[in-house]
C-alpha cells in the first residue's frame, strides 16, 4: 500500500474531509500499543502493520490510489491510447488488473515506465 502521508494528500486532493482522512491514516499508520494482563502493563511497542487484504477499506484505497496514479500517468504522457467512438481510451482496469491500449508498442512501453514512476512517487508498487 502507499505511504500514509501520500495517501492522506491523495484523499485530500479528492475532497475527502479531514476527519475521515485522520481515521484512515490511523488504520494505515504505525501505532504504539501495550499489553495489559490483569493489573500489569507491558512496555510500549510499535505496531508496524498494513491494512490486511480482508479489511473493508482496502479495496477502496486501492481504487483511489490506482485512479490517482493512472490519471497522473495520463497527464504526463499526453496523447496516447486508441480512438473509440469520440473519445480516447488509454486503459482498461478491473480491480488490480490493468491493460494499456495503444496502436504503438513503443507508446505502451512508455506508458508502463511512466506508470511505475508515478506509482513510486506514492510508494505504490506497480509490477
Amino acid at each position: 500500500m502507499a505511504d500514509r502521508r501520500a495517501l492522506a494528500k491523495i484523499l485530500s486532493f479528492y475532497g475527502i474531509p479531514d476527519k475521515y482522512i485522520k481515521v484512515i491514516s490511523t488504520i494505515f499508520g504505525n501505532n504504539n500499543a501495550a499489553v495489559k494482563v490483569e493489573n500489569e502493563i507491558s512496555g510500549w511497542f510499535r505496531i508496524k502493520s498494513r491494512v490486511k487484504k480482508g479489511h473493508f477499506i482496502s479495496p477502496f484505497m486501492v481504487i483511489i490510489l490506482m485512479e490517482f496514479v493512472l490519471s497522473s500517468t495520463a497527464k504526463t504522457v499526453g496523447e496516447h491510447g486508441i480512438k473509440w467512438r469520440s473519445k480516447t481510451l488509454l486503459d482498461l482496469h478491473h480491480v488490480d488488473d490493468l491493460s494499456f491500449l495503444d496502436e504503438n508498442v513503443c507508446k505502451i512501453n512508455e506508458l508502463s515506465e511512466v506508470l511505475q514512476l508515478q506509482g513510486a512517487r506514492t510508494d505504490f508498487n506497480i509490477i
